[in-house]
């Protein structure tokens, strides 16, 4: 399920109820009625329904935090992409990564990408990332009131954002959203070096 909620795809998830599960069970039972026709079937069935019955219930499985919030959704105005044009690079902090790891519901975990620079060019609603695969890393974006929408494959990740007088830019991400994506992409202000010199795909 966490799998699932990180795809980026607007879906949410919550947990079932005990109304949910006998129906569930009721819609079922026409299946159970042909399985059981085989005596070694019928026989497992059983034995799965007695350890049903011995086992002590757990506590109800919440669904994670990404996937029990509404998608992220942008409001306003859409602003021209051309607006950020740039080249951008940002040292991923522990600090900043951490925070943006929180912020989405996740864990704050340290991996190879702290103290890391990451790399960002935007032009035109097209943006690459990295100085290598750039078909793995590289999609569109726009820009809808004050928040900047970044897509990459199947994944749309949103992020409220500011930019400074100098062009920096500071990100703070929107769940739901992955929270290694989070850390990566918020892990530190873009510093503007420049125009966009690299092609984009």
């Amino acid at each position: 399920m966490r799998d699932f909620c990180r795809g980026g795809t607007s879906v949410s998830a919550v947990a079932a109820t005990p109304a949910d599960l006998d129906a569930l069970e009721g819609a079922a039972q026409p299946v159970y009625a042909q399985l059981e026709k085989a005596p070694d079937t019928r026989a497992l069935i059983a034995a799965i329904r007695e350890l049903k019955a011995t086992t002590r219930a757990t506590r109800t499985a919440r669904p994670p935090v990404g996937c029990a919030e509404a998608p992220a959704t942008t409001s306003g105005r859409e602003l021209p992409a051309s607006t950020i044009n740039g080249t951008y690079h940002w040292r991923i902090t522990w600090a900043d990564a951490s925070a943006a790891m929180r912020a989405v519901g996740g864990p704050a975990v340290k991996d190879e990408d702290i103290g890391t620079v990451g790399k960002m060019t935007l032009r035109d609603g097209k943006w690459r990332m990295g100085d290598e695969d750039p078909e793995a890393y590289s999609g569109t974006y726009k820009i809808v009131g004050k928040r900047l929408v970044f897509e990459w494959r199947d994944s749309i990740l949103t992020f409220a954002y500011t930019r400074d007088a100098d062009k920096t830019i500071h990100l703070w991400p929107i769940p739901p959203m992955d929270p290694g994506d989070a850390g990566v992409m918020a892990g530190g202000p873009w510093r503007y070096v420049g125009p966009p010199v690299r092609d984009i795909p």
